[in-house]
């Protein structure tokens, strides 16, 4: 929700079924989009030498502060859903229904959840 809620005050355009399917040529308007995503799915799902990989592609095109920029938002991120997951969080009323849209235009509501009803 927060990448679509800045891309939207940013007036950019983002495919947010990015995050479902990989590579997407509809996210050509964020700057270095392609070399961020090959990091961030390196460090959620690659091995040592795709990180180490991805680490430095995102190093040569972005420099040494970007680098550890995007690795916080990628650890934050990683963080968050595993917590939520761990603990069993539900999504807020108020987030569900800002969210179905693109929940299901993206397939998340395909995955498994448990109700605490």
């Amino acid at each position: 929700m927060l990448l679509r809620a800045s891309s939207e005050a940013t007036d950019i355009n983002v495919d947010l079924g990015v995050v479902m399917v990989g590579h997407s040529t509809t996210n050509a308007e964020i700057p270095h989009g392609e070399v961020l995503l090959q990091f961030a799915e390196a460090a959620v799902i690659g091995g040592e030498g795709e990180i180490a990989a991805a680490r430095e592609a995102l190093l040569t095109a972005l420099g040494p502060a970007e680098l550890v920029d995007a690795a916080g938002v990628v650890g934050n991120f990683e963080r968050n859903v595993r917590i939520a997951d761990a603990t069993g969080i539900p999504l807020d009323d108020f987030l569900e229904e800002r969210s179905a849209d693109f929940r299901s235009e993206i397939g998340v509501d395909a995955f498994a959840s448990q109700s605490n009803d």
